[in-house]
């Protein structure tokens, strides 16, 4: 797959750190949605809809996050660029095959995800303002769950058919080969399509969620608020009223949270891929910044799920953090202290660490 163009030039650290971010994330992401999975199937919760519809958002996580993590390993060792001379992509030890593959596991995991989104704010916005029952979700329950997943692996098929994966950034993703042909006088190699491709099995459902998501939100902001205002101006205090107005708001907070991780995950990165499209951004130093924007943000969407899940998981985060910094604390302290230090000194010689640096360290056992 030689001679094509490449879509991020740069030095040698850059493609570097494009290659090494998105395995960053992906990891992240990948203990986030595990942790999910463990919580969801430990503590016997997958009796609800609001669970089932999480573990499924989890799966279709960890596949994305898989393809992400492989992040330019999958790319075709021969993929080099006529107009600079040099590989584009550091590390790229795959071919046709291994990117294809990962192009379709980031196809049917992130958009399963974008769908999943949608849904689960239609799930809030349902309990909430229209009081759905189990009885009444168990009639669309099948639809909810199953229309990502079918949808995803079709379009998926679909694309690996007109061999529409190929080299991008820091991935295999949507994109004709030689890069940019299609808006070029080149003949394409593969991804002759694209255009449609893209915009039915992308553009569409971005938009598609983008829409519902807001909508959602807009109107669990509002029926809330009128729920308030009817309260407070007939000062309905009865019991059932209170409790039942209480759940309605940590509920809508929880909407809220799901919905604006949704936008945090996917907005910044398609400005970024819009930006790099139209042509908007002149080629700088600065503007690879939005590179590593889409490389860090991508893979993200099973640590922010986590998160909001289980304020648990970001505790247990940081008490990890600061596990791993120890060792480093210690030699800062040892070296504020005048004491020498190298890799050969004893670990048992005393050390006066201050007070606050112990209560920090406990929180990695709590």
């Amino acid at each position: 797959m030689s001679n094509s163009t490449c879509f991020a030039t740069g030095s040698n650290e850059q493609k570097v750190a494009l290659a090494i971010i998105p395995k960053l994330s992906s990891l992240l992401s990948i203990v986030g949605s595990i942790f999910i999975i463990y919580k969801i199937i430990g503590g016997k919760r997958l009796s609800t809809t609001f669970n089932r519809l999480l573990f499924g958002m989890s799966i279709s996580d960890i596949l994305s996050s898989i393809g992400y993590f492989m992040s330019t390993w999958a790319i075709p060792s021969d993929s080099h660029a006529q107009n600079v001379g040099a590989n584009c992509y550091h590390g790229n030890i795959g071919n046709v095959t291994t990117c294809s593959v990962q192009g379709l596991f980031i196809h049917v995991g992130s958009v399963s995800m974008m769908i999943y989104h949608a849904v689960l704010s239609l799930y809030f916005r349902l309990r909430i303002q229209f009081n759905w029952n189990t009885s009444r979700y168990a009639k669309v329950e099948f639809i909810m769950l199953g229309f990502p997943v079918l949808f995803t692996f079709g379009s998926g098929a679909i694309c690996m058919k007109f061999d529409a994966y190929n080299p991008l950034l820091f991935t295999c993703w949507l994109v004709s080969y030689p890069a940019m042909c299609t808006f070029q006088d080149v003949d394409c190699v593969r991804g002759e399509h694209l255009q449609v491709l893209a915009t039915m099995t992308h553009l569409v459902p971005f938009v598609g969620c983008i829409y519902i998501v807001s909508v959602s939100m807009f109107g669990l902001y509002k029926y809330v608020k009128e729920e308030e205002l009817r309260m407070s101006e007939f000062r309905i205090q009865g019991a059932s009223e209170t409790v039942r107005s209480e759940q309605s708001r940590k509920v809508f907070r929880q909407a809220c949270l799901y919905g604006l991780a949704f936008i945090v995950v996917w907005v910044p990165p398609v400005i970024c891929f819009l930006l790099e499209s139209l042509d908007v951004v002149k080629e700088t130093s600065l503007s690879k910044t939005r590179f590593y924007v889409m490389a860090l943000f991508l893979p993200l969407h099973g640590f922010f799920n986590a998160i909001i899940y289980s304020p648990e998981f970001a505790h247990t985060i940081i008490g990890y953090c600061v596990w791993l910094t120890k060792p480093l604390r210690s030699i800062f302290v040892r070296c504020s202290a005048g004491q020498e230090w190298s890799f050969f000194s004893n670990p048992a010689t005393p050390v006066n660490v201050p007070s606050e640096t112990i209560v920090i360290s406990t929180l990695a056992y709590e």
